[in-house]
């Protein structure tokens, strides 16, 4: 039997690789975008349903589980895809700036795991998947408001997987690195930088980030398509080697001074 699958975030890059992905594998695909009438022409011919959805809102993620309550009564796989990137230290951003990130990184993926989860443990059956970030393990210079929210994603997941496997949910990150797709290009740079030494550090930053060799949006789509068929699959799953070992180094530095000083010698200025 297919799987009825959700992917939130869908109209373009990872989100869009990743519907496809599901669907050429024979799986029925609803793909949610805020704009469902500009995703739907880049989905609709791969047998895609799209919907639109705002994981901001409530009323619209609750829209979208009544709407699939009532066409398949069930959900075996939700990718929470759905995102931003936000760029800018903390000097640079508001309050509002740090929520508008986490409402849309943090509290978005969490508003539709909630909305489905009660189906899945009623099913006795389902898989979460989240799309995190390298950014939700290692915090980065100048993407503070981004790596806040995708660290808050993983505390929430991490914490919620033992709970949810008691009856039968397997709940997943997945952790891409630099990704070809306009990600970067989208992100909202806050404030502009009108401070002549923050300037110059942020482009140090920029410079170091720029030689980072960035990865197709098809690998992380074929990550997520993997972790969806495996009955054992494990919380965290890194999409290339790189990735791995940056993870792996995280979680082996106790008093944090090797992942610092990494990060700051993005920050150096060229000899």
């Amino acid at each position: 039997m297919n799987r009825v699958v959700c992917v939130t975030g869908a109209s373009q890059g990872v989100g869009y690789e990743t519907a496809v992905a599901f669907a050429v594998a024979g799986d029925t695909v609803i793909a949610t975008s805020r704009d469902a009438a500009t995703a739907h022409p880049v989905l609709a011919p791969h047998g895609i349903e799209v919907h639109d959805l705002d994981v901001t809102d409530q009323d619209s993620v609750d829209a979208l589980r009544a709407f699939v309550e009532q066409r398949y009564g069930r959900l075996d796989v939700l990718v929470n895809n759905a995102g931003r990137g936000f760029q800018g230290t903390l000097e640079q951003l508001s309050m509002d700036d740090l929520g508008d990130s986490l409402a849309v990184n943090f509290l978005g993926a969490a508003r539709v795991t909630k909305a489905f989860l009660p189906m899945m443990r009623t099913a006795r059956s389902g898989h979460i998947i989240a799309i995190s970030s390298i950014g939700g393990a290692i915090g980065q210079p100048f993407r503070d408001a981004y790596c806040a929210a995708k660290f808050a994603l993983e505390g929430l997941y991490e914490s919620l997987q033992p709970v949810a496997a008691q009856f039968g949910v397997r709940v997943c990150l997945v952790e891409p690195g630099k990704i070809d797709s306009d990600h970067d290009a989208r992100a909202l740079h806050l404030t502009p930088v009108d401070d002549e030494e923050l300037g110059r550090i942020e482009q140090r930053y920029e410079t170091a980030a720029s030689t980072a060799r960035p990865r197709p949006p098809t690998e992380t789509a074929q990550v997520v398509l993997a972790c969806a068929d495996d009955p054992q699959a494990t919380l965290r799953h890194q999409t290339c080697k790189l990735s791995s070992r940056l993870v792996a180094m995280k979680l082996a530095d106790a008093d944090g001074s090797v992942i610092t000083a990494m990060t700051g010698s993005w920050l150096a200025p060229a000899p």
